[in-house]
């Protein structure tokens, strides 16, 4: 793979990238235990292909070893936590919360793409996608979000996991 360039150059200690991978496993999973897991996955496939520690080989590591076991998702109803749907706070954990029921691909696209602040090429790359598919996804997993936090804005309303299909 090609090495995209920007935000994937700026972090090289092991520590810093050991911890960028795992702060990423944990808005990929919401539980310690499984970002834990997830970041040892990443770092074995690192050594298991072995190419040099990296923040780009781990993140692809992490992106790889996270498709291919995107674990459960919560089956949570956030919709009593819906008080007024015209003026609402929204916080970090019904952020986290409404992430975990994206589909695994829109999950992830989400995250590299507003954690990492990755672009198309960055993401497409990383995950052996096309452009247009990154762009495709990301739009499909905002909308999920937009429908579940502001349904009065697109008109739609559901439940966490049932979001604007």
């Amino acid at each position: 793979m090609s090495k995209p360039g920007g935000a994937l150059d700026k972090i090289d200690s092991t520590e810093q990238i050991v911890n960028r991978i795992y702060t990423t496993a944990f808005r990929l999973t919401g539980k310690s235990r499984s970002a834990e897991m997830l970041a040892i996955k990443a770092i074995k496939t690192v050594i298991n292909n072995k190419e040099t520690l990296t923040l780009q080989s781990a993140l692809s590591g992490l992106c790889t070893s996270f498709l291919n076991n995107p674990g459960p998702v919560p089956l949570k109803n956030f919709d009593s936590q819906r008080n007024n749907p015209y003026h609402r706070e929204v916080n970090a954990e019904q952020i986290q919360q409404v992430l975990l029921c994206l589909e695994p691909l829109q999950r992830l696209v989400i995250v590299l793409r507003e954690m990492w602040q990755l672009s198309y090429w960055e993401i497409a790359s990383l995950n052996e996608l096309d452009k247009n598919k990154v762009a495709e996804v990301l739009a499909q997993g905002r909308l999920r979000l937009r429908n579940y936090f502001f349904p009065q804005v697109t008109g739609e309303g559901s439940d966490c996991c049932g979001m604007g299909e």
